[in-house]
């Protein structure tokens, strides 16, 4: 019961951060991006319910993900896409982790490419995540940071991750290379496959002292399509607290 009671708490939390962030964040004409993972449902469902009340008007909606294009239409809202769209307003987001100079590690659920893409697109991003996320270093609570590939160079890219890890973990070869993984399916035999048809590496750096630097090495690498950290692209976070209240860090411009 007490591990219920939690995870009910836990669900209370994530929908008070989701809710304030939709009523604080969203006016009327907006195009707004929609991010993927737990706490973008209930902030999509917020945002159709305010629709549909006559609260908000106008309101279109850029999926990053096949989960938010059909969360966007199973709540009657608008969908719009980047070629109709390619200017947005706001982006609504998750993190799997956040630092204090609101840099994010995101792709946990594989949705990592296009939710760049959108939340780029975007004037303001708001990410929204219960308080296990809000983290002192990336690296600390959520270990590995997920790397979209083409699937050719797997093998090239692996190799190149493995001397990355070697040299920011200070641990040998042969440690290192057990630290890239490849991410697996878990309803189908083989690899995880992307919706734009790539494969995933989820790779453990350790703490990550320059995640600016780090991300930048990584893009640069042959094979790699995107990278699962975010830096420089968040202007604020709602953090739903145990308690079941929210806590919302802005940067400062």
């Amino acid at each position: 019961i007490p591990g219920i009671q939690r995870q009910h708490s836990m669900e209370a939390a994530k929908r008070a951060a989701a809710v304030l962030a939709v009523q604080t964040e969203v006016n009327s004409g907006m195009c707004v991006g929609i991010g993927s993972g737990s706490t973008i449902v209930p902030a999509v469902e917020e945002l159709g319910r305010l629709v549909k009340a006559g609260d908000l008007t106008g309101i279109r909606c850029v999926p990053s993900s096949f989960q938010a294009q059909e969360l966007i239409l199973k709540n009657g809202l608008s969908l719009s896409s980047l070629d109709q769209t390619p200017s947005l307003d706001l982006a609504l987001d998750g993190a799997d982790e956040v630092d204090p100079n609101f840099h994010l590690i995101k792709g946990g659920g594989g949705c990592l490419l296009l939710e760049k893409i959108v939340i780029d697109a975007a004037a303001r991003v708001a990410i929204l995540c219960d308080y296990r996320k809000r983290s002192p270093v990336l690296g600390t609570f959520f270990p590995r940071v997920p790397i979209e590939i083409v699937p050719v160079a797997r093998v090239p890219v692996a190799r190149r991750l493995a001397t990355i890890v070697e040299r920011l973990a200070a641990v040998p070869p042969e440690i290192a290379a057990t630290r890239v993984h490849l991410r697996m399916a878990t309803a189908k035999a083989g690899p995880c496959v992307t919706d734009e048809g790539n494969l995933l590496f989820d790779v453990e750096f350790g703490p990550i002292a320059n995640p600016v630097e780090l991300e930048r090495e990584l893009l640069y690498l042959p094979g790699v399509v995107n990278v699962g950290l975010f830096c420089h692209r968040c202007d604020a976070v709602y953090y739903g607290e145990a308690d079941g209240t929210t806590t919302v860090a802005r940067k400062l411009q």
